[in-house]
């Protein structure tokens, strides 16, 4: 479940409360667009997230002489220590993709991936068939979209 940063400054407690009771009963816990509120770093440990959801800010800015990459390593150093995982937020480029991988960032979404789409089109791709592991989880792409994934010039086999 991803929770943004404004929703936990509402009402806080209560927030809190009804996200420990989830936490509780085996529910995973995102903050999102971290980095674009009020952060505070208190929530990461009040709520006991699991995942880190970076803000588009951080990446949109961060290839070549980017202002945002000592920001976007620092969320990424400051997770590792932590221990949680992280998930970069509007990644749009190839070289969004190697920066991220060289900060060893190794999840992200964005338009590069896929653009928005609507639940039935979502299940239609979920429903071509993949190589899978034992619990159903897909385990290796499609030859495309590995090719697409790859760093420019490796080769996809």
């Amino acid at each position: 479940m991803e929770v943004t940063e404004s929703a936990l400054l509402r009402d806080s407690e209560t927030t809190i409360r009804t996200l420990t009771i989830l936490k509780e009963m085996g529910v995973r816990l995102a903050i999102d667009d971290f980095g674009a509120g009020y952060s505070s770093l208190t929530y990461l440990t009040m709520c006991d997230f699991d995942i880190l959801k970076v803000d588009r800010a951080f990446i949109r800015d961060m290839v070549g002489a980017g202002e945002t990459a000592p920001i976007a390593r620092a969320i990424l150093a400051m997770a590792r220590i932590l221990d949680l995982e992280v998930i970069a937020e509007g990644v749009e480029t190839v070289h969004q993709v190697v920066r991220l991988r060289e900060m060893g960032c190794r999840l992200a979404q964005g338009d590069y991936y896929s653009p928005p789409v609507d639940l039935d089109v979502l299940a239609a791709l979920l429903d071509r068939e993949h190589d899978r592991d034992e619990r159903g989880v897909i385990v290796k792409l499609p030859r495309s979209a590995a090719e697409r994934l790859a760093p420019e010039g490796a080769r996809v086999s």
